[in-house]
């Protein structure tokens, strides 16, 4: 059976969640990029907004421009479905099955998360990048409050 080494010859990482480092400056929100609808744009810049501490333009752009992609595209397919019903007749026209725009919502849906994940727009997404509640600003959670239904 082995011993626990003392604390002065350990060796490795203290903690396995990352240290938060907030930028210096705020981050500036980049333009908007051409491929995102009138929805998408005012995401953008609400997301860059909410997370001008915490976002860096050369390495979040992408992620982010994905994210309000998706979420306009989540938003398109649910006005279809207010209008047209979540089901449909079938190929034989005997039965209803599921609307084709709800499999779409529900595989957007799913890509979101991970999104959200990444970008820390959940609780436990801050808890695990090293976020503490007290480093994230409130306007972030505002955002988020907004963006629960659509």
């Amino acid at each position: 059976m082995t011993r626990p080494k003392a604390q002065s010859v350990r060796q490795g990482h203290g903690s396995t969640v990352p240290k938060f480092r907030p930028n210096a400056e705020a981050t500036i929100a980049p333009d908007a990029p051409n491929t995102l609808d009138a929805y998408g744009t005012r995401l953008w810049y609400e997301l860059w907004h909410a997370g001008r501490s915490a976002y860096q333009t050369g390495t979040d752009f992408l992620v982010i421009e994905r994210y309000c992609q998706l979420q306009s595209r989540r938003r398109s397919f649910l006005a279809v479905l207010e209008e047209e019903g979540w089901t449909v007749p079938g190929s034989t026209g005997l039965s209803m099955v599921s609307h084709p725009c709800a499999k779409l919502v529900d595989s957007i849906e799913s890509k979101l998360v991970a999104l959200e994940d990444r970008l820390g727009l959940n609780p436990s997404a801050r808890y695990s990048l090293g976020i503490s509640a007290a480093e994230h600003t409130s306007k972030l959670s505002a955002f988020l409050e907004r963006q629960g239904g659509n």
